[in-house]
């Protein structure tokens, strides 16, 4: 669903909700104080038509080396609505990972000595978190077709220290994403046809601060991007053989605004493309 891609994509499923009630709980330790839990729980679909799902999940660990922990916790929920032609689902999860810095490569003669050398203090961590909201609706326009709409949101913020003695230098970040999208798809013998519309507004500031005195930015820039497209995608199988054919249209804009001060003149650029694929 969404953007085109020229290289390949990362799709995530999540749980199935229509299996059987159930609750879990996983637990685990292992070595350099190294643990893991997570509680979740399905109600499998219920006779008024609903169902849910939820999972909380903790990472941690002291790190091999020296000053390289890591605390992690996730929230994933899901709850769907069935009736006989359509589906609602709304989907959501929110991540915070806190990490020690642990990247800067060690000498030979420092391994030797001792294999868990960092050369990074404690101070130098990071500490990010980002949410994902998505509200769905499927719709069955016929015995061989369906209708998917959604729209949804992505947010992401964080931080991360750097020492530069004896300061410790925190770059941070920030980004709004929204969106909405709609495919209708026909599924019929050997044959395949999707056409669909997709668009979103995407937002990044970056920002730079010397610690203590985190509200007082030494730079600050943000970019501004929004995109729509449209697309058509066909497909006929003849025993081992497919065909298919996609046309897309995208139509971008992005405009960047740099620091006060720096005296750049960025204008707005707007890209326009039809994109044909066929073998």
């Amino acid at each position: 669903n969404g953007v085109g891609n020229l290289v390949g994509s990362v799709n995530f499923e999540g749980p199935n909700l229509c299996d059987t009630a159930y609750t879990s709980l996983q637990t685990g330790y292992g070595s350099f104080n190294s643990s893991r839990v997570s509680a979740g729980f399905n109600t499998g679909i219920t006779k008024s038509g609903f169902a849910a799902y939820g999972r909380f999940s903790n990472i941690y660990s002291d790190g091999y080396r020296y000053n390289s922990g890591t605390n992690a916790n996730t929230f994933f929920a899901s709850i769907g609505y069935y009736k006989k032609k359509d589906i609602f689902k709304f989907t959501a999860f929110s991540g915070k990972s806190k990490n020690q810095m642990a990247y800067v490569a060690t000498s030979i003669d420092d391994i030797k000595r001792d294999p868990r050398t960092n050369y990074l203090s404690p101070d130098e961590r990071d500490d990010f978190n980002q949410q994902f909201v998505q509200l769905q609706h499927t719709r069955q326009t016929g015995k061989n077709s369906l209708l998917t709409s959604s729209i949804y949101y992505v947010g992401l913020q964080g931080q991360y220290g750097v020492l530069f003695s004896p300061s410790i230098y925190n770059f941070s970040l920030f980004s709004d994403l929204y969106g909405a999208m709609s495919t209708w798809s026909v599924l019929k013998n050997n044959l395949s046809f999707k056409i669909g519309i997709n668009g979103y507004s995407y937002y990044r500031n970056h920002s730079m601060a010397v610690s203590p005195s985190l509200s007082q930015s030494l730079y600050s820039n943000r970019g501004n991007k929004t995109e729509l497209s449209a697309f058509t995608k066909i497909s006929y199988s003849i025993k081992k053989i497919t065909l298919f054919a996609d046309l897309q249209y995208r139509t971008l804009n992005f405009s960047y605004k740099p620091n006060d001060g720096y005296n750049l003149n960025v204008k707005p650029i707007t890209w326009n493309f039809i994109n044909p694929k066929a073998g």
